[in-house]
């Protein structure tokens, strides 16, 4: 990995609403310092008016319409996420959420993304 360059992260969350991973995940997208890395959002659904609204303005973003990970239109958004990371030669992917890291896995790892990491909160 080039340390001279920022890390180009993704991050996977199902969609986005007033919940408080949902919050923290748009506080840290809003303020990483773009000197040392580069976000990017993968949304499974997204598609919710009050997705858009909570979505940062300053990440490119895709949205893959996925509401069950059994379908065929989860299997057409296998392709874009992997065409997404390819694309932007994403280094790292951080997914939220048993959907998110169901999909992201083993998808980010059939193309050769360096590090995938899974987060669960308020598992209690």
């Amino acid at each position: 990995m080039d340390n001279t360059r920022p890390l180009k992260i993704c991050y996977v969350i199902d969609n986005f609403s007033c919940g408080g991973t949902e919050s923290q995940l748009k506080l840290l997208l809003q303020n990483l310092d773009r000197n040392l890395v580069v976000p990017y959002l993968c949304l499974l659904n997204g598609q919710s008016e009050e997705s858009r609204a909570l979505e940062p303005e300053n990440v490119t973003s895709t949205r893959l319409g996925i509401k069950r990970l059994i379908s065929l239109r989860a299997m057409t958004g296998a392709l874009r996420f992997r065409k997404f990371l390819r694309q932007n030669k994403i280094q790292i992917v951080q997914a939220f959420f048993p959907d998110s890291t169901r999909f992201a896995s083993p998808i980010s790892k059939l193309c050769g993304v360096g590090k995938v990491l899974g987060t669960r909160r308020n598992i209690g």
